[in-house]
C-alpha cells in the first residue's frame, strides 16, 4: 500500500550512522532497552507453566495470551501519546510500573494472574514502554538514524532472549515459577536505575525532539 514515485529519500552515511550508534546516550537507551526485556521476558516466556502449575488455568492458556496481547496493542498506542508528553516521566514511570506487575505476578500469581483485567494490564505496560523507549533512542541519535532504530530493535530481542535463557536457568536450577516475577521485577528496578540516571542529563530541547519523534 505504499504509494509509488517515491524520491530514493537522503543518501546513508555509514561513518555517520556508525558515530551515532557510538552516542554515550545511545548506549544507554539500548542498554535500558535490553535490560528492562530481560526482566520482563524471565517471567513472560513461562507464562503457560505459570497458569498452568499455579493457577490450574492451563486450558485457557491461549485465552489468556490473546489477552496478554490485546493489551500490548493498546499500550503501543498509549505509551506514544505519553511519551510525546514526557519522555522522562513515561520511561521511568512505565518501568516502575513493570516492576510492581512482576512483583504481584511472583507474590499472587493465582489471583493477579487469574484475572483477564489484569493480565490485559501487565501486557498494556509493556506495550506502552516501547515507543518512548525508541524514541529516546532516535532522539540521542539525533533524530533521523536508522541504524540506531535497528539497533534498538535488536535490543529489544536481545532482552526477550536473554530473559529466556535466565529463567529457564533458574528453573532447572529448582527454582519455582512464581518466583522469576520476584527477579524480573529486580532487573527491571535495576534498568528503571539506569535510565533515571541517563535521562536526567537530557537536555530539555533533546527531550521535546525526541517525544515528537514518536508522533
Amino acid at each position: 500500500m505504499v504509494p509509488g514515485g517515491l524520491g530514493g529519500g537522503q543518501k546513508v552515511s555509514v561513518a555517520t550512522e556508525l558515530k551515532a550508534l557510538g552516542r554515550s546516550e545511545v548506549l544507554w537507551a539500548m542498554g535500558v532497552t535490553a535490560v528492562s526485556q530481560t526482566g520482563w521476558f524471565l517471567l513472560y516466556s513461562y507464562l503457560t507453566p505459570l497458569l498452568r502449575d499455579l493457577t490450574g488455568l492451563g486450558a485457557v492458556a491461549a485465552g489468556m495470551l490473546f489477552v496478554f496481547g490485546l493489551g500490548g496493542f493498546v499500550g503501543n498506542a498509549l505509551g506514544g501519546r505519553l511519551a510525546d508528553r514526557s519522555l522522562r516521566g513515561t520511561i521511568a514511570g512505565m518501568l516502575a510500573v513493570l516492576a510492581v506487575m512482576l512483583l504481584l505476578i511472583g507474590a499472587r500469581a493465582p489471583a493477579s494472574v487469574a484475572d483477564h483485567r489484569r493480565g490485559a494490564a501487565h501486557r498494556c505496560g509493556l506495550g506502552a514502554l516501547v515507543p518512548p523507549l525508541q524514541a529516546w533512542a532516535l532522539g540521542a541519535a539525533g533524530g533521523g538514524s536508522p541504524l540506531v532504530l535497528a539497533a534498538n530493535a535488536s535490543a529489544f530481542n536481545l532482552g526477550s532472549a536473554a530473559g529466556s535463557w535466565a529463567g529457564s536457568w533458574l528453573l532447572d536450577g529448582g527454582t519455582t515459577v512464581n518466583v522469576l516475577g520476584y527477579v524480573g521485577a529486580a532487573i527491571v528496578l535495576l534498568s528503571r536505575i539506569g535510565g533515571v540516571v541517563a535521562l536526567r542529563k537530557r537536555p530539555a530541547d533533546a527531550e521535546e525532539a525526541a517525544g515528537g519523534a514518536t508522533a
